[in-house]
This record gives structure tokens, sequence and C-alpha cells, in this order.
């Protein structure tokens, strides 16, 4: 069932990201979510948070900033609808709910009040969080770019600013860890 719900669908502009990346983020997702509720932040299609429900969890949310036809400017194929996914726009910044389980993959390097995220993300997790993101070359914190069309200031965490600013956060144990090619997936405790 995984295979399915990981493969890119018709038209998707990123599929090969997906495919490469996707199942090390389903790696990093406990196999067993029995009874758990889980947040998916930036989910856009929720097909992780379909892949949670596949894995037991009782309840979860997709919560994305965006409407689905803005998505690529509209070049972006409408997403299929997973069954029992609870589908909402919002900013994850602004929640306020705690879930057993937050998964925020690809969504740091897109925030504008990005020094505020580990500390939501902490806020809103009773257990863990797993985590994928981009990251920059260095040792010292994130590194600031414009973004494109936009003109918003963004940053891209390096892999030791990450590390920090979850600490910094209250996160303290980091029982999954793995990088491949510019993409690092974590899960933290």
């Amino acid at each position: 069932m995984a295979e399915a719900i990981l493969a890119a669908p018709s038209g998707y502009p990123m599929a090969d990201s997906l495919s490469r990346f996707g199942e090390l983020k389903a790696a990093c997702i406990p196999k067993d979510l029995t009874g758990r509720t889980v947040l998916d932040i930036g989910g856009y299609d929720g097909r992780f948070a379909k892949l949670c429900l596949d894995r037991g969890a009782k309840s979860a949310l997709c919560l994305d900033n965006q409407e689905w036809a803005s998505y690529g400017k509209g070049q972006w194929p409408v997403p299929q609808q997973f069954e029992g996914v609870e589908y909402r726009k919002g900013d994850f910044l602004e929640l306020t709910k705690q879930f057993d389980l937050v998964l925020c993959f690809n969504v740091l390097y897109h925030c504008e009040r990005w020094l505020e995220a580990p500390i939501a993300l902490r806020r809103l997790s009773q257990g863990e969080v797993c985590i994928s993101t981009y990251w920059a070359e260095g040792q010292q914190g994130w590194k600031e770019y414009t973004e494109m069309g936009t003109g918003f200031i963004r940053a891209t965490p390096t892999i030791p600013g990450l590390l920090w600013g979850l600490a910094e956060a209250g996160f303290k144990q980091f029982p999954f860890s793995q990088a491949k090619d510019e993409m690092i997936v974590l899960r933290c405790r």
C-alpha cells in the first residue's frame, strides 16, 4: 500500500523528487501509530497523512497554507484527496492543538517566520516530530535567501543550525536521522 501512496500523480512536476525522497520520509515515520493523532504540515495532497492512517493512526490532519489551485500558479494537477484524511488550510505557526506525531516535510525553508518554526513544532507535538528539509553547506545557523518571485527573506538551515534550533526548542532525542543528497530527514522528541 505504501508504494501506491508514494507514487507521483500523473503530471506532478516534482515526480523525481517525490520518488527520491518519499521512501526516506516514509522510513522516518514510525511503523506502528496505533491510536495516535497526526498533523501533516504542508502536506499538499495528504499522502503521508494517509500513510499514517494505514499504520494505525486514529486521525490525520493535512494542514497547508495554500489552496491547491495556487500550487505552481495553477500548473500543477489538483491532487486527489485520500479517504480518512482531514484537510484544512492554515498556518501551523498559529495552530494551538497538540498531536502525537507531527510531520513537517519540506516546509521549514518556506517559512517567513523561520526562527519561530522549531518552537511551534515543539508546542504542537506531544510526542515526536518528523522533519525533512533541504540544507545549506556550513557549520553555522541558517543561510538566508530571497525567495524568487516573492521578495520574502527565507532561510535554509545548515545541519548544525537545524539541530541547534531543535535543541533550543526543547527537543532532546533524535532517534532517526539520515541525509541524502541535499535533503536531511530526521525524527525528534
